[in-house]
């Protein structure tokens, strides 16, 4: 990412409702595991996810920008180092991997042999959760500010984990207001022959903020309950080994 969009990620985790209701939503699948864990995540970026992850046993990030580190440790983050997840290898065995937005990136080399490692990384039962930016018809100027080049459909991804070993136990799109409201403005931005330079993640105010939260909130537990979101702007994936 750029330097100021991690600057800006930072100041947002600890509230906005995309980091906030993420976070609730992957705590909902902790929950179910009844145990301590030992968890890794792979991209763990300004530590926003690791600061939660923390709570259910003992978690690790690692991440390949020194900015994100930097700030992942002036939030008390110790268990945080440098690491490119193209030439990573553990030999730990995890009982959760969280990869969140970071498959995507046009470093990662090969998002297959990554998932790949992610599975030979896991104990037996182990769960991986992904976060995915879905749909390629959504690409966009934050893509490029983020530096994505790649986003998902759930069936393709579903194969491929399946392929590697990984039995799914959730896979659902999020966000279709998402979807809708980002089509509207590439439809704009098309026809009126202007792009937008910023990324999608900015302050906003607290009310707006309640506003999509709970909205957030409410597709939780659809998600949970086993009601699918048929389209969305992410893919939201819950695999075990």
């Amino acid at each position: 990412m750029e330097k100021e969009v991690y600057k800006i990620v930072f100041e947002l985790e600890n509230y906005h409702w995309w980091y906030v209701g993420y976070r609730e939503l992957v705590e909902k699948y902790l929950k179910k595991e009844h145990r301590k864990l030992e968890i890794f995540d792979a991209g763990c970026g300004c530590g926003g996810m690791l600061t939660m992850l923390e709570k259910y046993g003992n978690a690790e990030g690692v991440d390949f920008s020194d900015i994100a580190l930097n700030f992942a440790k002036s939030r008390g983050l110790k268990n945080v180092s440098k690491a490119d997840l193209n030439f990573w290898k553990s030999e730990k065995k995890y009982d959760l991997i969280h990869c969140s937005d970071v498959l995507y990136h046009k470093n990662i080399e090969n998002d297959v042999e990554i998932l790949q490692k992610f599975f030979d990384s896991l104990q037996k039962d182990g769960l991986l959760i992904l976060s995915l930016p879905a749909f390629a018809i959504l690409s966009r100027q934050h893509d490029k500010a983020v530096f994505g080049v790649r986003r998902y459909r759930k069936n393709k991804m579903v194969k491929i984990l399946e392929n590697i070993g990984f039995r799914i136990e959730k896979a659902s799109y999020r966000f279709p207001y998402v979807f809708l409201a980002i089509l509207l403005v590439k439809c704009i931005e098309f026809f009126y022959r202007k792009k937008s330079d910023s990324v999608d993640i900015q302050h906003i105010p607290r009310w707006w903020n309640k506003i999509w939260l709970t909205l957030n909130r409410l597709e939780n537990s659809s998600i949970t309950l086993g009601i699918p979101v048929p389209f969305g702007s992410t893919l939201f994936i819950v695999a075990r080994k």
